[in-house]
């Protein structure tokens, strides 16, 4: 969804409707390691679907910042790597860890448990260490920047978007076999 505000660069909001969307993020930074197979970077990406994986890479080689390789075989191969303009996120990815920290900081210094909570609250949108739906940091809601458990955690969290540590990136085995055995899933509490 592109998003037009009058006081902000155009260039910055073509990056931001890239980062918007789920898991686009994380896959960037994950192919920053180098050229990755297509179950390698789902390996990485513990909770990301194969049909997510392959939308978003579809998505990302049309604005190409990702490059498709057909290796010949047998057996044929597809290897997927980011180009020039790909790789140039890495430095953003830094930039937000960093601001992800800040933002850590601040939540442990201070915050409310209100509704919508700047930092450390359990409200519906907190900014910083919420539970509530938009979570900026620290929180377990729908939406955590840095150090939350919802879908899209830029940095250190467990949700599907964590751009540095956190579960989003960087797997465990107990973590994925719990994931795929469903007498292990606990329900989503929902959220008013």
């Amino acid at each position: 969804m592109k998003h037009s505000c009058q006081h902000l660069c155009e260039a910055f909001q073509a990056a931001m409707d890239v980062l918007a969307k789920p898991w686009n993020g994380l896959i960037i930074a994950t192919l920053d390691e180098g050229a990755l197979r297509f179950g390698e970077i789902g390996e990485r990406l513990d909770a990301i679907s194969d049909r997510m994986l392959s939308s978003r890479l579809k998505d990302l080689e049309a604005l190409g910042l990702v490059v498709r390789r057909v290796l010949p075989g047998p057996p044929v191969r597809v290897e997927y790597e980011l180009t020039d303009a790909g790789r140039g996120f890495s430095e953003v990815a830094q930039a937000i860890s960093r601001w992800g920290a800040m933002l850590a900081e601040s939540a442990a210094r201070g915050g409310g448990r209100g509704g919508n909570a700047a930092a450390g609250g359990r409200g519906g949108n907190a900014a910083a260490g919420g539970r509530g739906g938009n979570a900026a940091v620290g929180g377990r809601g729908g939406n955590a920047a840095a150090g939350g458990r919802g879908s899209n955690a830029a940095a250190g969290g467990r949700g599907g978007n964590a751009a540095a540590g956190g579960l989003g990136r960087a797997a465990t085995a107990g973590a994925r076999a719990a994931r795929k055995a469903p007498e292990a899933r606990r329900p989503r509490a929902r959220t008013a």
